[in-house]
């Protein structure tokens, strides 16, 4: 017959009430808000440039 040795699962954790901090943590959120934000300016300032090349051209012919 086979034996199986195996450790016995770990103790469950205390309550959330139980301890510093809020559950889940603080999540920084500013460094990466800023690089959303400067993404999308450049991305819509690049969109408004090449509509307002086009009818620059139109309005030239």
């Amino acid at each position: 017959s086979t034996a199986l040795l195996a450790q016995g699962p770990p103790d469950p954790p205390g309550d959330p009430g139980e301890g510093g901090g809020p559950v889940g943590g603080h999540a920084p959120i500013g460094g990466g808000l800023a690089i959303l934000l400067s993404l999308g300016a450049a991305y819509s300032g690049g969109k408004v440039y090449k509509y307002w090349q086009s009818q620059k051209e139109y309005l030239e012919e």
